[in-house]
């Protein structure tokens, strides 16, 4: 485990939301569309988490998945 899913299990979400993407930060740093990244997350499997309405992307496999792409 990491030490993200540590620090989800105890509670500490700001130190967990600091490495998520929302939606809106991802579609404006690799200028993608909305339905392009949820695709990219469900096909990939990319570690993601819900807060509220929003989904938040795991930041490290967003980067990794895409810095070949772009």
């Amino acid at each position: 485990y990491s030490r993200t899913h540590f620090d989800e299990v105890r509670g500490d979400k700001k130190v967990i939301l600091e490495n998520y993407f929302s939606t809106t930060e991802a579609v404006e740093k690799f200028n993608i569309t909305q339905d392009a990244l949820y695709a990219l997350a469900s096909y990939h499997k990319l570690p993601k988490i819900k807060k509220g309405q929003n989904l938040m992307i795991l930041k490290s496999a967003l980067n990794e998945l895409l810095k070949n792409k772009i």
